[in-house]
Formats: structure tokens, sequence, C-alpha cells
């Protein structure tokens, strides 16, 4: 018994503080085999080690530690969280949202969950929904800028401009070099007709992350509209260059037409 004690001490240690990888996954896995775990303790573990699978990119198989973790014990909040969150990012919206749902119910002030829901919720449409979500989650959060910033996002697709601009603008005080919020704050003011204060925010989104394509988008939009179709072209065709998908870019490209021969 004196042997096996610290082999045991050792794999919860590997399990929840191990940086490498591997030995965290070599802990947890430990930990799952073993017959001397409460079910809660074993749902942790697969919990963990479905994590660092994530970091690993094995989505299917920290997809399943995860589902084995809720399996396990059914209550376990930060388990419906995560599956839900490695849903989103797959964008499987609608198992997102039931894994978000179910995690709130057994912890109503996680504000991940909130957040993420929202999310999901906005991508969908559901403009309402989501907008109900981002305002709890700031009233649980209010310093959580990703919460401001998408928040920001849905209240411009409802046409409410003026609150919008506002939560960009918090975001901005606080983190006056936030790329995302200065792109969006830039596309709320070419929707207000202020493109000049537009150009200036796409400005120095692009000086933060230089190889942000929608930050090219948005610059080549206000640049058009200022009447300047070569610059916007280039912007566009960067934006392309580093997202084909970009559909501002590749609709702006139409409008400001080919290059003069």
């Amino acid at each position: 018994m004196l042997l096996t004690q610290p082999t045991a001490a050792n794999d919860w240690d590997d399990c929840f503080e191990a940086f490498a990888l591997a030995d965290l996954i070599d802990g947890c896995t430990a930990l799952i085999e073993s017959s001397d775990l409460q079910p809660w303790q074993r749902a942790m573990a697969l919990n963990n080690r479905a994590s660092a699978r994530v970091q690993q990119n094995d989505l299917d198989a920290a997809e399943h530690d995860y589902t084995h973790a809720i399996e396990t014990d059914p209550h376990y909040a930060k388990a419906y969280y995560n599956r839900g969150t490695l849903r989103l990012n797959q964008r499987r919206l609608r198992e997102a949202v039931q894994d978000f749902t179910l995690a709130l119910s057994f912890d109503a002030g996680m504000a991940g969950a909130l957040h993420n829901r929202g999310v999901a919720l906005e991508q969908m449409g559901r403009l309402d929904l989501a907008l109900s979500d981002f305002n709890e989650t700031l009233r649980l959060a209010p310093a959580m800028s990703s919460a401001l910033n998408n928040r920001g996002v849905v209240l411009r697709r409802l046409g409410r401009l003026d609150e919008a601009l506002l939560d960009f603008s918090a975001v901005l005080s606080a983190s006056p070099n936030d790329a995302r919020a200065l792109n969006n704050r830039a596309k709320t003011l070419i929707l207000l007709g202020r493109h000049q204060e537009a150009e200036s925010d796409a400005d120095r989104a692009l000086a933060a992350w230089p190889d942000y394509a929608d930050g090219y988008a948005t610059r080549g939009d206000a640049r058009r509209r200022l009447g300047r179709p070569a610059e916007a072209r280039d912007d566009y065709e960067r934006a392309i260059a580093l997202d084909s998908a970009n559909t501002i870019a590749v609709e702006g490209l139409a409008a400001v037409g080919p290059r003069p021969r």
C-alpha cells in the first residue's frame, strides 16, 4: 500500500498540474482506469483529458471524453460547457446551445456558458435571445470584453447603432488596441455614414493585427465610400489573399471593378 500511494498521488498531480500534454493525458488515463475514484473524480479526470486532447486537435477523442464525463457525472456543468465550446467551434450550433443550456441548468451563474450560448444564438440569427444572454453575461461579469464586443455586434445587426458604438467604445476604453472592437466600431461608423472615422478605426485595427482580413475588408468599404476606389481595391485584394471566403471583400471588389488596364 505504501508503494501505490505515491503513484496515485503522482497521477493526480500529472492529470491536474502537468505542463506537458503527454504527461497530463497519461496521468488522467491512469486515474480514469483506477478503481479507487468516486464518479465525480473520474468525471474531472475525463474532462481534463478531453481538454488536453482539444489542444492536440484530437477533437473526436476529446468529444468522446467530455461525453463520458457527462455520463459519469450527469450534473457536471463544466463538461457540458467544454463540449458545447468544442461544438460551437465546429459550428454545430444547435448542439452547442443544448450543451450550454444544460451547463446553466446546473450552474446558473456560469458566465462563460451564457456568453458562448449568446455567440451560438447570434450565429443562428436568433438575435433577441442572443442579446438577452449577453445582457445577463454582463450582469454577472461586467468587465468581460468579449461579451461587450459581441453584444455590440448583435445591437448593430438589430439596427441599434448608437448603442452598439457604446459597447465597442467601452471595450476600447479598457483595451485601446483591441483589433476586433476597432473593426466592429468601424463597421458601425460606416453604417452611420461616418466614413473618415471608420477608416481611422480600421487603420488602428490593422496596426494592431497586420494580417486581419476583415480589417482590410472594412477599410476597403470605408475608402470606397470616401471615393477612393484604387485604395479600396488594394484593401479588398489583400483581404481576399488572407481569407478567400471573406464575402465583404469579394462583394466590395466586384463593386469597385477590375484594375484599369
